[in-house]
């Protein structure tokens, strides 16, 4: 079980009343040059220990640097990564947590979350299925609470998605669709990852085969290899493709 800041607080027979956040450290995960400084002065104004990494680096920590930190402060999205290498989906949030989930339980921080496009269900829906992070704000509200979201306070997070949310994506998915996990298994599969990434890529048979095997269940489909490429498309924040007969 996740152990909060505000459990660690009363661990140390603090009161509400008496907190203090200069005990905890945070972990900034953020592609961004010019909020990543800006958030991490405001933690360190609060007491809060802090540093920033990118993605692209993150995701080559080993496991146990992440338990270092008592709290993973995640964007959700690392679009410079994606402008620099067009192989790369946006969502490398997802690679971190796959990372913090290799921890035991007991001694993983606490992972939260936060986006520009934290309610877009393309963005909303795959970080919560990594079923790592605990909470989940809007980038402006992490930034002008960060201190407070730190030490535990949870109000003013980003509603949790509904049914018509996966339908946004493609109406034949539902809430049983795992798009997080269909994303890291074709991200795994370099001929249907092509499939994906490359819209120009030719017809590739035997990886429509392989995700017809391995991803069409994940994401609750008896068929529809189009339908899984779109969707796994969308949440990497590429356009949708549209077949011709």
């Amino acid at each position: 079980m996740l152990v909060s800041p505000a459990d660690r607080f009363a661990e140390y027979g603090w009161g509400s009343a008496d907190l203090t956040v200069q005990v905890l450290s945070a972990l900034i995960v953020e592609d961004r040059a010019g909020f990543a400084p800006q958030l991490r002065r405001v933690l360190v104004g609060g007491g809060v220990q802090s540093q920033w990494l990118a993605h692209r680096d993150a995701v080559d920590l080993e496991p146990g640097r992440f338990a270092e930190f008592d709290v993973i402060l995640l964007d959700a999205l690392d679009l410079d990564s994606q402008q620099d290498d067009t192989q790369c989906s946006r969502l490398k949030s997802l690679d971190v947590m796959e990372q913090i989930a290799r921890l035991p339980e007991s001694d993983r921080p606490e992972v939260i979350v936060y986006s520009t496009a934290m309610n877009r269900p393309e963005v909303n829906i795959p970080v919560r299925q990594a079923r790592v992070a605990t909470a989940f704000y809007p980038s402006i509200t992490m930034l002008e609470r960060a201190v407070e979201i730190v030490a535990g306070e949870r109000d003013g997070q980003t509603d949790e998605p509904v049914a018509a949310d996966w339908q946004e994506i493609d109406p034949r998915l539902t809430p049983e669709s795992d798009l997080f996990l269909a994303h890291q298994l074709m991200r795994t599969h370099g001929p249907s990852w092509r499939q994906v990434w490359d819209a120009d890529a030719p017809f590739d048979r035997a990886a429509q085969r392989w995700i017809t095997r391995n991803v069409l269940g994940v994401l609750a489909l008896d068929s529809g290899y189009m339908v899984a490429i779109n969707a796994i498309r969308k949440i990497s924040g590429l356009p949708r493709l549209f077949v011709t007969s």
